[in-house]
């Protein structure tokens, strides 16, 4: 008996988990509603608050599965090349991911857990294994550093990249054309690479 309510909980989890992924996907998560998730769900409103604690979780629950499908996307391309080539492919794939899955990709940066809510460890765990895949490179181009100024440089490239590529799927005045982005960003991983102090 118990065994049916928890396999019943479950289907619950994953079909307001894919419909609410579906609509990030289609309309933007600040076009999210709890009472809309769950009519296309099937289900009444306090399902979903049976089902996660509140819609933030179930957003996160949806950001954890994109982020690990971004990680998927940019651990195989560049494995076998040197440190820098290899940051150059991970670059151009994530450029990929976002262009391809703009909305989906948006929500990773739009969502804000208020202050007073601590991030899950699940999220921080896949937040951290998407770092690491940088890590491995910049850990070889920058042997001397030791981990926590790693993982300081980690963040420097991936907000120096985020940074680009957000201004130019936003078509802002001041962004690089799309059609350019991939040598540009190329280019400034090379620089980034080849500036930094030993």
């Amino acid at each position: 008996m118990a065994g049916n309510r928890e396999a019943r909980k479950e289907d619950l989890r994953e079909r307001l988990i894919a419909v609410t992924a579906s609509q990030i996907a289609t309309r933007g998560l600040a076009h999210l509603k709890a009472r809309e998730i769950t009519a296309e769900a099937g289900c009444a409103l306090g399902a979903l608050y049976t089902a996660f604690g509140d819609l933030d979780e179930l957003v996160m629950r949806v950001n954890t599965r994109t982020l690990a499908e971004l990680r998927a996307a940019l651990d195989p391309v560049g494995a076998d090349a040197p440190p820098v080539e290899r940051l150059q492919a991970q670059t151009r794939a994530y450029i990929a991911f976002a262009s391809d899955r703009q909305k989906e990709w948006a929500a990773l940066f739009e969502f804000q857990l208020a202050p007073e809510k601590p991030l899950p460890d699940w999220m921080r765990m896949e937040q951290e294994a998407l770092m690491a895949l940088i890590a491995v490179p910049l850990s070889q181009v920058f042997p001397a550093l030791g981990e926590e100024a790693l993982m300081i440089r980690v963040r420097t490239f991936f907000g120096a990249v985020q940074g680009a590529v957000q201004l130019a799927l936003q078509d802002r005045f001041i962004a690089v054309p799309r059609a350019q982005l991939d040598a540009e960003m190329s280019d400034l991983v090379l620089a980034l690479c080849r500036g930094f102090p030993a």
